[in-house]
């Protein structure tokens, strides 16, 4: 096998793990099935400084919500096709949706009475 060859085989894997991956990620956002939850995902990567910072706020929020909101972290780094599926461009961007289709979307940081009151807003 050539050199160009081998390089070809090893991005086909790569693609199809990243593929897989965020099949598996949306699938797990989703449940198996459409959602009739609301959903809050909160598109990061770890090395973002302000992705760090909103952290705190979505524990708050898990906390006062408990099962009524699931909450799902998605590391763009790793979920390339969720990232553009949503049209992420900048992290942390928070995606809130209910039955299926985006209620709201928050890029940048976002504070707790900010949320709380769109989470309460979705949950009607």
């Amino acid at each position: 096998m050539s050199t160009c060859q081998r390089e070809d085989a090893i991005k086909m894997r790569q693609k199809s793990a990243l593929k897989r991956n965020a099949n598996h990620a949306e699938s797990a956002i989703r449940g198996g099935k459409e959602m009739s939850k609301v959903v809050l995902m909160d598109f990061f990567a770890e090395w973002c400084g302000p992705c760090k910072m909103q952290d705190p706020i979505i524990d708050e929020m898990k906390k006062k919500f408990g099962d009524k909101v699931e909450f799902r972290k998605v590391d763009v780094d790793t979920n390339y096709d969720l990232a553009a599926k949503y049209t992420i461009h900048a992290v942390p961007t928070l995606i809130l949706e209910k039955d299926g289709a985006v209620f709201k979307r928050y890029v940048g940081v976002t504070n707790a009475k900010t949320l709380e009151a769109d989470l309460n807003a979705a949950l009607k």
